[in-house]
């Protein structure tokens, strides 16, 4: 309740607290353990808790009191002397830089600027991953700047061929890249655009996880952003249709029936699509959602569809579930 103290007072009040902080900075040993995934390892840690507190404080404070630069001195100053890894040795500051990157930025946009190759500290390859894990795991909504900031400087490159421990950060990191996709920060056609990057690597997760998430963004689609999501599904179809002979492409065959989430009709582009990837269907466990989204367009477009289903069946895939969605099919 600071915030609502007379001025004089709330000064005072974050005046102490900023003492306090200032001591716990100095004094708060690494006590990290190497249990779970790194994000819980930090959040349960003492060192992780004051530094985290620490960005909390300071985001308070400069909303409070900034109106420009907003980042209090004392504390910004302990942290740029952490920059030096061989004075902070410890992951969980990295970490923390990486989670609080879009707080930083705010604080002191030029300083976090200036110093990032400090924050991503590239010689350090442990501080490198924890600093990307810790900005991979909290980063719910995706900003320009630091994005292209990141970009810029190779660090997405990096992370694409980094293996992180936890596959949901593999996965946040295909997504910043597709939003950047569909913002128009990469563009399909430039080979060394980081899309194209996913897709001339082959890295079958990836691309899976290109097509999962892309098809589950249906709600954040315009007319331009659908065009460019189908251009997508298209490059990967043909991807796909080269390497069906590889085992390790099935998944990526299977997940092309994502299509049916941004689309409105069967065109014929799409039915060839739709009848490739039904002979898949059952390799990445699509076959229940694949059933669904024929029924949707079973009405419209009766005959496609039950071309559709011929080669799921033709290849050997006989859905059982839900038997009453598979007889309103034929129905229809």
């Amino acid at each position: 309740g600071m915030e609502n103290a007379p001025d004089s007072i709330g000064k005072e009040l974050f005046t102490e607290v900023e003492e306090i902080l200032l001591i716990l900075l100095k004094n708060t040993k690494s006590d990290i353990t190497t249990v779970g995934d790194l994000a819980t390892s930090v959040l349960n840690s003492a060192k992780g808790k004051v530094l985290s507190a620490s960005m909390q404080f300071s985001s308070r404070y400069g909303e409070i009191y900034f109106k420009e630069k907003k980042w209090l001195s004392s504390i910004k100053n302990v942290f740029a002397e952490k920059l030096d890894r061989k004075l902070e040795p410890s992951t969980e500051f990295s970490f923390i830089l990486g989670r609080y990157l879009p707080t930083l930025f705010w604080l002191d946009k030029e300083w976090t600027t200036e110093n990032i190759d400090r924050i991503f500290v590239k010689e350090y390859k442990n501080h490198w991953q924890a600093t990307m894990e810790g900005y991979l795991f909290y980063s719910f909504r995706i900003y320009k700047e630091i994005y292209l900031l990141l970009k810029d400087n190779g660090y997405y490159e990096m992370a694409l061929k980094t293996q992180f421990s936890d596959s949901h950060l593999a996965e946040r990191l295909v997504q910043h890249i597709c939003i950047g996709y569909r913002e128009g920060w990469e563009d399909l056609g430039d080979e060394t655009s980081l899309i194209s990057k996913i897709i001339q690597n082959k890295n079958v997760d990836q691309i899976t996880e290109i097509l999962r998430f892309s098809g589950s963004m249906r709600g954040a689609y315009d007319k331009e952003t659908k065009a460019k999501a189908y251009k997508l599904f298209e490059v990967i179809f043909e991807l796909a249709k080269e390497n069906s002979g590889n085992k390790s492409f099935e998944r990526i065959c299977a997940n092309l029936s994502n299509i049916f989430e941004i689309i409105d009709e069967i065109d014929n582009e799409v039915f060839e699509w739709l009848k490739f990837s039904a002979r898949y269907v059952d390799k990445n466990h699509l076959t229940y959602q694949f059933v669904e989204n024929l029924l949707k367009f079973s009405t419209k477009d009766p005959k496609k569809v039950g071309e559709i289903y011929l080669e799921m069946l033709n290849a050997g895939i006989y859905p059982e579930y839900k038997r009453e969605t598979i007889q309103e099919i034929v129905k229809n």
